[in-house]
């Protein structure tokens, strides 16, 4: 499935990078950089009489919420952003000084033919957004999501780890004894902080000794990589 979804989005990719052109490409515009940090999504820029600006988002604002969306990461940033529309009201909520705040805000516009390709695929983007969120279904049966930095005390994972979110039954995972809550924190001796260690780990390796915490307790798995259904 993995694949086949990575497949899908490069002709469609392919085929509204064509046709954005003989068409309307506006997206939606906030006026803001962003970038990941050990401290979560910080606002690294604001431009100025942007509706960021207007709203009163400044630089160095940890954002932390969108709508009913946690963001996690810039990516989920983006994917939220752009299967918005030019117009559309926004909740952002953000930390700053430790102190949790949220804005409203509405989206502005601008021209962008490539970021337009969200909007004419948003099932698309949705199933996207399972692989940047650690979609291991076929492979091991289960599927992490990032957890935020300021988390890491919390979880107990000084250098962070991704949350399992999801677990069949009776895949490898499941059968072994792997469980929602789990927070894994290194596979084959490499740290996975964030979803993007643990998928590069399982495409490249075929056995997993996954190292997680579950209610303050280290444990120890050992998987296989499923084969694949036919």
């Amino acid at each position: 499935m993995k694949k086949g979804i990575l497949v899908l989005l490069t002709v469609l990719f392919f085929w509204g990078g064509l046709s954005a052109q003989e068409k309307d490409s506006k997206v939606p515009f906030l006026g803001i950089i962003v970038k990941d940090t050990d401290r979560g999504v910080l606002i690294d820029s604001v431009q100025e009489d942007t509706p960021a600006h207007k709203a009163g988002l400044l630089v160095g604002d940890i954002m932390i919420g969108w709508n009913e969306h946690t963001i996690y990461d810039a990516s989920d940033f983006l994917l939220n952003l752009y299967t918005q529309y030019p117009g559309e009201k926004v909740t952002i909520t953000i930390k700053r000084n430790k102190k949790v705040r949220q804005f409203e805000i509405t989206l502005g516009e601008k021209n962008d033919r490539y970021a337009a390709i969200y909007n004419e695929i948003p099932l698309i983007v949705n199933l996207f957004r399972l692989e940047i969120m650690g979609y291991a279904l076929d492979e091991i049966g289960i599927m992490v999501g990032n957890i935020p930095a300021t988390l890491n005390e919390y979880f107990e994972v000084p250098d962070g780890g991704v949350l399992v979110q999801i677990v069949e039954p009776e895949s490898e995972g499941g059968r072994k004894g792997i469980k929602n809550g789990d927070v894994i924190y290194s596979i084959n001796g490499k740290p996975t902080p964030y979803t993007v260690q643990f998928r590069q780990i399982i495409d490249e390796e075929k056995e997993f000794e996954i190292k997680l915490k579950r209610k303050g307790k280290d444990m120890t798995f050992h998987l296989k990589k499923m084969e694949a259904s036919q």
